[in-house]
């Protein structure tokens, strides 16, 4: 298998995850500490150029209100 093949198949696999993580989220049966897992799973696959991650630090606090 090309790498190029595998890196498709991560990434759809990574999406179809996000997308019914994200449904059971809405549903409460999944916490946003799961669904940040399986989201950040994902973002390391996109080629995310030229982007300063740093800037996307939450505060705990934050994610409680």
């Amino acid at each position: 298998m090309k790498l190029e093949d595998q890196y498709l198949e991560e990434l759809i696999s990574a999406a179809e995850s996000a997308v019914l993580g994200y449904e059971k989220y809405l549903l409460d049966k999944l916490d946003y500490k799961e669904l940040a897992a399986i989201m950040t799973l994902l973002r390391e696959l996109l080629p995310f150029e030229n982007y300063d991650r740093s800037s996307e630090q939450i505060d705990n606090d934050d994610m409680e209100n």
